[in-house]
Formats: C-alpha cells, sequence, structure tokens
C-alpha cells in the first residue's frame, strides 16, 4: 500500500516532549512521517499519547517498534532517543543532539 495512493491508513503516535514544551517526541510512525514530508504532505493527524516519566516514554518506543520490521534507520533512531534518556536520568550529558528533526 502506498500512502501516495491511499493517503496515510494507521496514524503515527507521539507524545509531548518532557524537556521541551510546545515541542513533540515521535513514538511511532516515523517512517510514515518522512514520507508524507517527502510527497509534500504538511498535516497529518497523530495519536497523542501522555507519558509523565521518561521512563515510560522509552518503554513506549521501545514496544512501538517491536511489533513491526525495523528499518536500520529506525532502529538507529530508537537507540538515539533511548540513549539521551538515559544519560539525562544519568545526570551526564555529553552530546547536544536533539530528539527531533526540526
Amino acid at each position: 500500500m502506498s500512502i501516495k495512493e491511499n493517503g496515510l491508513l494507521h496514524f503515527p503516535s507521539a507524545t509531548r516532549n518532557l524537556d521541551k514544551p510546545g515541542k513533540w517526541l515521535g513514538i511511532s510512525g516515523n517512517t510514515r512521517i518522512a514520507a508524507c514530508k517527502l510527497l509534500g504532505i504538511q498535516e497529518i493527524q497523530l495519536i497523542v499519547e501522555e507519558y509523565s516519566s521518561e521512563d515510560e516514554i522509552k518503554a513506549a518506543i521501545i514496544a512501538g517498534n517491536e511489533s513491526t520490521k525495523v528499518t536500520e534507520y529506525q532502529r538507529a533512531m530508537i537507540y538515539k532517543y533511548t540513549k539521551q534518556i538515559w544519560e539525562r536520568k544519568q545526570g551526564t550529558r555529553t552530546d547536544l543532539m536533539q530528539l527531533q528533526d526540526e
């Protein structure tokens, strides 16, 4: 199936970024979001999930990506997000990577 031909049939999910008010963190559907960007789709519907801790967010990212085939890019993004959460939890920040592309 194609997003171009059929539209977005399964909406991505996101949660509020606990560290950056007003910003969002993708939980699942990052590839669908990237495909929509490539197609020039400016707005999409999201499933908004509420989490109160970084541990809950980390678990949701892992769970949301375990049930499907995960590309190497997606695997790298999961690693990036969980590594950042882990480093903040430990009180050590060694980089300035951002959680969102834009």
